[in-house]
């Protein structure tokens, strides 16, 4: 008779299995920490509290703030479901979405799981969305309200929260093109930017003389000034000699030749 049970020995993990593991073990650890952490459990408590409070004020910018420390502390559906609720008041309807996604895959109860999945189908139907496109996408900065807009956003609708809205390109700094749109609740809109195309440089073209050059391809200049300096003096000594020539003539000296003949003298 065999033994009741058989010891066997497990299979080594694969690198990626023993990395993956690994990771599950330092998350679950880190969670542990955090959930007995009395210091940072208490102070997540009165954030949401003191948030909470703010709320029932109807001070919904104050509330925002206290609830996002609180849940940066500690993430909890609840905190996230009436951060939510807040940030709706503000007409910040798009972070309001991106929290009650968090409610929701944070819920621990049913009811909580389908108010979070309620009010996210509400807030979405009120959403608006909007779409950026350029005539032109080299050579561009396009931003959106001052903020860069990401080239994989460009002809992207995208959800925004309705309000004046401002769409800009730039180049080299400068601002080339703007479009300012109000966007209503639930709207779907499209933004053109039609940007002018970068100026192209004018050449300009000389047509030199003829110029004699040196060995290297450059311009004599010695030469040319001695040439011109050889042709000004060669000016100057043909006046000077026609001057002489016109002013040493013979006069004519009058002897007993014919009448009309003239006799020059030595």
């Amino acid at each position: 008779m065999g033994p009741p049970f058989a010891l066997t020995r497990a299979k080594p993990l694969r690198p990626l299995a023993c990395i993956v593991a690994a990771l599950v073990l330092v998350l679950s650890a880190t969670a542990r920490a955090q959930a007995v952490d009395p210091a940072t459990t208490a102070a997540a408590r009165s954030l949401f509290e003191h948030g909470v409070a703010a709320a029932d004020a109807g001070e919904h910018a104050a509330a925002a703030e206290l609830l996002g420390r609180s849940l940066a502390l500690r993430p909890s559906p609840v905190v996230a479901y009436n951060r939510a609720q807040s940030l709706a008041q503000l007409g910040r309807l798009v972070e309001a979405s991106e929290m009650l996604v968090l409610a929701e895959q944070l819920a621990s109860s049913d009811a909580l799981h389908e108010a979070a999945s309620a009010l996210h189908a509400q807030l979405e139907a009120r959403v608006s969305r909007l779409t950026v496109v350029t005539s032109e996408e080299t050579d561009l900065v396009v931003q959106l309200d001052g903020r860069p807009l990401g080239s994989a956003l460009l002809g992207t609708e995208m959800p925004i929260d309705a309000g004046p809205h401002v769409v800009s390109a730039l180049r080299d700094g400068e601002v080339i093109a703007s479009v300012e749109r109000r966007i209503e609740e639930g709207e779907s809109a499209v933004l053109t930017l039609v940007v002018p195309p970068r100026a192209q440089p004018v050449a300009l073209v000389a047509t030199p003389g003829p110029q004699r050059t040196s060995g290297d391809g450059s311009i004599d200049l010695p030469l040319v000034i001695a040439l011109t300096t050889v042709g000004a003096l060669a000016v100057a000594g043909l006046a000077i000699g026609l001057g002489v020539g016109l002013s040493s003539a013979p006069s004519p000296v009058v002897g007993n030749l014919s009448p009309g003949v003239v006799r020059f003298g030595p």
